[in-house]
């Protein structure tokens, strides 16, 4: 494997992340319910890895988001 090469564990992470972030632009839910919704073992379980990779909180992403009109 090449350093570019993903596990089929961080690509399943990745592709829920990037759905929670499109769940928490397009609707209301709350970060728990996405968390549930996704299969993440808590809130708190996505709240960190979200932060891993985008450098804030899902609360502080949507928020981010809504002001910068997205």
């Amino acid at each position: 494997m090449d350093g570019s090469s993903k596990t089929i564990h961080e690509y399943l992470v990745d592709s829920r992340l990037q759905t929670a972030r499109l769940l928490l632009l397009t609707t209301e839910k709350s970060v728990s319910d996405i968390a549930a919704e996704l299969g993440f073992a808590s809130a708190s379980h996505l709240g960190s890895l979200f932060k891993q990779q985008e450098g804030l909180t899902p609360r502080q992403y949507r928020l981010q988001q809504r002001q910068l009109g997205k």
